[in-house]
């Protein structure tokens, strides 16, 4: 991956937050990133003790042993799963309540708390299950409890960093992917017919600029017709209806009183 551009903050899903080189990359070029993790994804919440060379006399026979290693006290990576169930960094810890955005039905509210989370991370060279932990990064989970849905998020912000804009970052993607659904269903994204990347690129672009361009007229033509609605009221509350009047007199000549009529 080359060092194209530096952004704020990147997200995105768990099919990539699997991928722990690519989340490598983006620590080393000084990328912020949030990305959800699966259930399976394994690491500490419980910093273990790493050797960086042998501190005793090492008697048994064959291959040296390889540096830096964890020392045999040592906790083994977990899974997130069990770490936020059962580790006390993130099960002794009380559940926030945060507003993630309105729904069709009412706001939605999820919980979520975080702790400080090393990845396992695997030596090149070496067999399976040998891993190191890596720098320190957050480990977020996030529960909805109406549903009971739970996800779970890796960040590599500061330690400073507050909880909510975490939060903020990690629930936006589906902003994007909003997008995405109304310009193949709308605006054609998923109608090009070409081979080469460039021409994907300026047909994902066209249907942009057309996305944003209608997203702007329809806010402009919304706030029109408010004003001239608004406007409207204002005038019917200032003139009395003619027709009102009128209709108001004939009402009360017609209710004059008559001699009663007799069969």
């Amino acid at each position: 991956m080359g060092r194209c551009f530096i952004a704020r903050r990147l997200t995105f899903d768990e099919g990539y937050g699997r991928v722990i080189p690519f989340l490598e990359t983006l620590q080393r070029q000084g990328q912020t990133y949030v990305a959800e993790v699966p259930v399976d994804f394994h690491g500490w919440l419980v910093p273990p003790t790493v050797l960086q060379k042998e501190h005793t006399r090492y008697s048994q026979g064959g291959r040296p042993r390889r540096f830096p290693r964890l020392a045999k006290q040592s906790g083994k990576p977990n899974r997130v799963d069990r770490l936020c169930a059962y580790s006390y960094p993130m099960r002794d810890q009380p559940w926030q309540d945060f507003h993630i955005k309105n729904g069709r039905k009412g706001p939605i509210v999820w919980r979520a708390k975080a702790a400080r989370f090393q990845i396992n991370v695997r030596v090149d060279g070496a067999g399976h299950g040998f891993g190191l932990p890596s720098s320190p990064v957050w480990l977020i989970v996030a529960k909805n409890p109406l549903t009971d849905e739970s996800k779970y998020f890796v960040c590599n912000a500061p330690a400073n960093t507050p909880l909510t804009r975490m939060l903020h970052v990690a629930f936006s993607r589906w902003q994007i992917e909003r997008a995405f659904q109304d310009e193949k269903s709308e605006m054609g994204l998923d109608h090009f017919e070409c081979r080469r990347y460039i021409a994907v690129r300026r047909h994902l672009v066209l249907t942009t600029i057309s996305h944003l361009f209608l997203a702007t007229t329809q806010l402009r033509l919304v706030r029109e017709i408010s004003l001239l609605t608004n406007s409207a009221d204002t005038a019917e509350k200032k003139t009395p209806d003619a027709a009102t009047t009128t209709r108001s007199q004939r009402i009360d000549s017609s209710e004059q009183p008559h001699a009663p009529c007799s069969m």
